[in-house]
């Protein structure tokens, strides 16, 4: 009866911090959540932009080399027809891009050698810039879409401590109108397990 009279008076000093607690709790994640959806929404914005910059510079890249492929057809062609001032001429007008490759190109022996490459696009020396930046923008877009993914998942994770919370409030909240003292103290200490299991839960994910 004593044990009984010392934990009734404490009883809703027990359920009201719980109930504190999860309502503290339930606000951080939410916050969290909030926070996260921000980082997911500006990750996929980034990663948009990107993939838009990184199609321009595809499209510059792809006249870069059409350009460059017909320069040296009609360089070619002056070269098997003998017409060594076109073949001069062409040879002049060839972009960096071009040029530095048709320098290693001609090292190899080209156009005679037989075991030469085809064309100096076949060799390493043949860099479009703009290829280059298209290549590096893709992969630093793949890698912000993953991050936004990454934020996307530690939001909803946030959420999902945010509905225990609340349900563990609602436990504490429901059981302290019982007038059955076992059932006051069920709720407790299932709020309580609750509270205590989602807070370490709570205490491993990532803060922003």
């Amino acid at each position: 009866m004593i044990r009984r009279l010392v934990w009734l008076p404490s009883l809703p000093i027990v359920v009201a911090s719980l109930i504190t607690l999860s309502a503290a709790a339930s606000t951080w994640s939410a916050y969290q959540s909030a926070r996260w959806s921000g980082v997911q929404a500006r990750n996929f914005a980034e990663a948009s932009g990107g993939r838009a910059a990184a199609i321009q510079n595809t499209s510059v890249a792809t006249a870069r080399v059409a350009i460059d492929v017909n320069l040296f057809a009609q360089w070619l062609a002056a070269e098997v027809a003998n017409n060594d001032v076109a073949a001069a001429a062409l040879e002049k007008r060839f972009p960096k891009t071009l040029a530095v490759a048709f320098a290693a190109w001609r090292a190899t022996g080209a156009p005679a050698a037989s075991a030469a490459p085809a064309s100096p696009f076949e060799l390493a020396e043949y860099v479009v810039p703009e290829s280059a930046t298209a290549e590096n923008l893709n992969r630093q877009a793949d890698a912000r879409f993953a991050k936004g993914l990454d934020a996307n998942q530690q939001s909803d994770d946030y959420v999902l401590m945010t509905v225990v919370f609340a349900m563990t409030i609602v436990i504490d909240a429901v059981g302290k109108e019982f007038a059955s003292v076992g059932i006051r103290r069920a709720s407790v200490v299932l709020g309580g397990s609750g509270l205590l299991a989602g807070c370490i839960v709570l205490a491993t994910f990532p803060v922003h």
